[in-house]
C-alpha cells in the first residue's frame, strides 16, 4: 500500500466512504484537461533532461487512478486498520 499519510490524526474523523464525499466523486469525475493543465503551465526552462517525460508518467498515473480512489481508500483501511480506528463498512 502506498500513499498512507504518516500522521494518523488525519484519519480520525473518517468513519466510512460517506466521510470523503463529495471529494471522492469530484476526483473520479475530474476531466483530462483539468489534470493536464497544471503540467502545461510548468515553464519549459524548469524541465531538465527527462523531466518532461517523467511528468507525462505522473499525469498518466493521475488519470488512471482517478476512478480507483475509493478502492485505494478501502485497501488502505484493510492494510492499515489502526489508521482508521472508527471506520465501519457502508452497505
Amino acid at each position: 500500500m502506498q500513499g498512507v499519510y504518516g500522521r494518523p490524526v488525519a484519519y480520525l474523523n473518517l468513519v466510512d466512504m460517506n466521510a470523503v464525499e463529495p471529494w471522492l466523486t469530484r476526483i473520479a469525475q475530474i476531466s483530462k484537461v483539468a489534470v493536464k493543465q497544471p503540467f502545461l503551465e510548468i515553464p519549459k526552462e524548469w524541465l531538465v533532461g527527462a523531466d518532461d517525460e517523467a511528468l507525462g508518467v505522473v499525469e498518466e498515473k493521475l488519470l488512471s487512478r482517478r476512478g480507483r480512489v475509493a478502492d485505494m481508500i478501502d485497501a488502505a483501511q484493510v492494510s492499515c486498520p489502526n489508521r482508521f480506528p472508527y471506520w465501519r463498512a457502508v452497505e
